[in-house]
């Protein structure tokens, strides 16, 4: 029988077509990433501009005739509903973005959005603030998000004096500025979303790396030396990477076409948006093939390949650790080198993803460190595994080393996120025995809450009347004077407030109230007013402080003002407060009803969470990253060893004995990962508050549920790849040609 020699290393071409395939599949992923994140620019631009499209000019123009617009916005379910009612005040009336036509009273244009929550069955109680007849959908200018909730309703005749319109895209948007806290958060979670996916590329690049020496070691059987040898590996790794290209970009083509379908955090985005910066994908057309080269090479630096065999398969030489630990040194050198009033981005970026980099730079040293203290210790399973982790130890770190930077990476973010949160005052979270809120103004206050009364299951728990207060005269303080003060009875105050008596004609304040007993101030647009001398300093339930502000009166002789009526009730059920908002929306005043009202997210504050929602978004995408890369390695690992599995099997190894093997191939170097990721991801954590000098505080639950996920990622992926394990142990797999 005749002895052939293939470049596919003693297999037949399908199988060299299923290792590109795999290499491209893995290139393919990471580029999709990149690709995303080169759109995000155009992304963030393109809402910026929808968004300045659609506010309103109310200056006149000349040859325009007005268009009336009514604001009467609802909730549903938790979610904002726009209504935005319109009329012409002439021929020349602007169009609102998105509309090519406005419509008449009784009909309606909504959003994609809206009309499939209206179209759902369950949207009944939806359907009273909505009958308008649909007559179309807006246009993509009209919206900022996909998932935006918006209708134009041909106003009613009984609407009038409405607001006047003569243009749209009256502002020009604009970020606001960073401080440098902010600004290091979205430079570090920038390199921690993008350095594993430049991990996965030089991984992918690797995938069959024994097989590759073994055909470069028949290469050189047949007369190529070494530099051949080496141009070969390239460009077989340069033929992966544009394939990985190729792939990658199809693949962001069908996630774009999807993207309006897909939500993450309430985050979507419109196929147009996710327009990859031109500069950027020259950058990812060099990079990837780049890092692929050079992965392939610094693999084979210290690979013997001989026309009789590769000498790595031999006894490895011990690792060196200390330029390992050099890279975590220098990446802390760089943090502290920076200034934490202007950090520097070309000492930031370098030292973030040294430490990062320095886990898997680790991980080979601590594999065979930990793989030489097991002699021939546990069951069968567990000393298969072990031999094979001691004969090659690089393998399954390089294979885990992504995830490995993923979870070191999420668990410095949330500790630098939990750290910044920690000096923001959020909005608190409802309390368990919290009342819904109904607001109106004075002319439809107590037509409102009568309608509210009417609603079966309401139980209407206070009523009070709220007005402003200055003490600079009608004029407005923006700089704390401006106060505001409610009108209560005694039954209500004695609901709202921590008190055991009350009687008509007491006065009452909250703590930093900032006005004085007997002190007059002025009822904005009414004229003076004495606080009492017997005002009393109280504190509020926290279910009822909608009720209460920072002056509550139990009479206001003379006191001839308009006020805001403010109610507070409790239903029977969920679905209650949906028909409450049905019942008030009849009135000719937006009555706003919630479930909760209070503080809102204002300047650096909205600016963080934007950010930290945006990162959480980031995060999953990757995290989704690094399962599929994990899966693609570890399916290419089980093929490699295809075999030696299919003789140990011939020799009467059980299938489940095997399984076992492979899961405690899989758990061990993944359990070396996560030690190593914890200890990287709370050196940079902590090296990140230091520079922003935030408080340093160990989030052990969110540590203990990241590395609950990466484990339970390892058993998934072990499973999916149990068919591949099973292939293997046939007996056809035992041919040789």
């Amino acid at each position: 029988m005749g002895v052939r020699l293939a470049v596919g290393g003693g297999r037949t071409p399908k199988a060299g077509l299923v290792r590109l395939l795999l290499g491209a599949l893995g290139v393919g992923l990471a580029v999709v990433v990149l690709l995303v994140a080169a759109s995000v620019g155009h992304a963030r631009d393109s809402r910026e501009q929808r968004a300045g499209g659609t506010m309103m000019a109310q200056g006149k123009r000349p040859g325009v005739d007005p268009l009336y617009v009514w604001f009467r916005n609802t909730e549903f379910r938790g979610v904002d509903i726009e209504r935005r009612y319109v009329r012409a005040g002439g021929p020349n009336a602007p169009l609102p973005p998105g509309v090519d036509r406005l419509p008449a009273p009784g009909e309606s244009l909504v959003s994609p959005a809206l009309a499939e929550l209206l179209s759902e069955s369950d949207s009944h109680l939806l359907q009273p603030r909505l009958s308008e007849r649909v007559v179309g959908e807006l246009g993509v200018a009209a919206m900022v998000y996909p998932t935006d909730l918006i209708a134009v309703i041909g106003a009613p005749p009984s609407y009038q004096n409405g607001g006047e319109v003569y243009g749209f895209g009256a502002w020009s948007g604009g970020e606001p500025e960073l401080t440098p806290d902010l600004y290091v958060i979205l430079v570090l979670g920038l390199v921690i979303l993008l350095t594993p996916v430049f991990i996965f590329i030089a991984s992918s690049s690797r995938i069959a790396g024994a097989e590759r020496d073994r055909r470069l070691a028949a290469l050189r059987l047949v007369g190529a030396d070494i530099k051949q040898v080496r141009r070969i590996a390239a460009a077989e790794s340069l033929v992966s990477a544009a394939a990985g290209l190729v792939l990658g970009g199809l693949l962001f083509l069908a996630v774009r076409s999807m993207a309006a379908d897909i939500v993450i955090g309430n985050e979507s985005f419109f196929p147009e948006d996710l327009v990859p910066s031109p500069p950027l994908v020259l950058l990812i057309v060099l990079a990837v093939p780049a890092v692929a080269l050079m992965a392939t090479q610094f693999s084979l630096r210290r690979t013997m390949i001989e026309p009789l065999g590769v000498v790595r398969e031999t006894t490895p030489v011990r690792r060196r650790v200390a330029w390992r630990i050099l890279v975590l040194v220098v990446g802390a050198a760089l943090f502290l080198s920076l200034d934490p009033a202007e950090p520097n981005p070309f000492l930031l970026v370098p030292g973030a993803v040294l430490i990062l980099a320095s886990g898997p730079a680790l991980l080979p040293w601590l594999m065979e460190l930990l793989m030489s203290r097991m002699r021939g210790s546990g069951t069968p399973a567990l000393q298969l595994a072990t031999r094979r982790l001691q004969l090659d130890a690089g393998t399954p770190a390089r294979v885990v080393s992504g995830v490995a930077v993923v979870l070191a990476g999420a668990i410095a973010l949330q500790i630098v996120l939990a750290g910044q949160s920690a000096r923001y005052t959020w909005p608190q979270d409802t309390p368990i025995e919290v009342y819904n809120v109904l607001e109106a103004d004075s002319v439809v206050g107590d037509a409102a809450v009568s309608a509210v009364r009417s609603v079966p299951g309401v139980e209407i728990h206070g009523v009070a009347r709220t007005f402003p207060i200055s003490k600079h005269g009608d004029a407005v303080s923006m700089h704390g004077e401006y106060r505001w003060a409610t009108l209560m009875d005694c039954a209500t105050a004695l609901k709202v407030l921590f008190i055991q008596h009350c009687q008509t004609g007491d006065a009452f304040m909250r703590p930093m109230a900032a006005v004085r007993p007997g002190e007059t101030v002025t009822v904005v647009g009414a004229g003076p007013l004495q606080i009492p001398a017997n005002i009393r300093e109280v504190q509020a339930h926290p279910a009822n402080y909608s009720l209460a502000q920072d002056i509550m009166l139990t009479s206001a002789a003379n006191l001839d003002v308009p006020m805001k009526v403010t109610a507070t009730f409790r239903t029977s059920d969920a679905d209650a407060i949906e028909h409450v908002r049905n019942a008030v929306d009849f009135l000719p005043s937006v009555v706003q009803v919630d479930d909760y009202s209070g503080g809102g997210y204002t300047g650096a504050l909205k600016t963080f969470a934007d950010m930290r929602k945006g990162l959480l978004i980031g995060s999953v995408i990757i995290l989704a990253l690094a399962a599929l890369s994990l899966l693609v390695m570890a399916v290419e690992q089980t093929r490699e060893r295809r075999r030696s599995i299919a003789a140990l099997s011939a020799t009467g190894v059980p299938v489940s004995t095997l399984v076992r093997s492979l899961l405690w191939q899989t758990t061990i170097p993944m359990l070396i990962a996560i030690v190593a990721a914890v200890a990287t991801g709370v050196t940079l954590a902590a090296l990140a508050g230091w520079l922003m000098r935030n408080p340093f505080t160990m989030d052990w639950p969110t540590i203990g549920v990241l590395t609950g996920v990466t484990v339970a990622l390892t058993v998934l992926v072990t499973a999916l790849t149990l068919p591949t394990l099973r292939s293997a142990t046939r007996l056809n797999a035992l041919r040789n040609e």
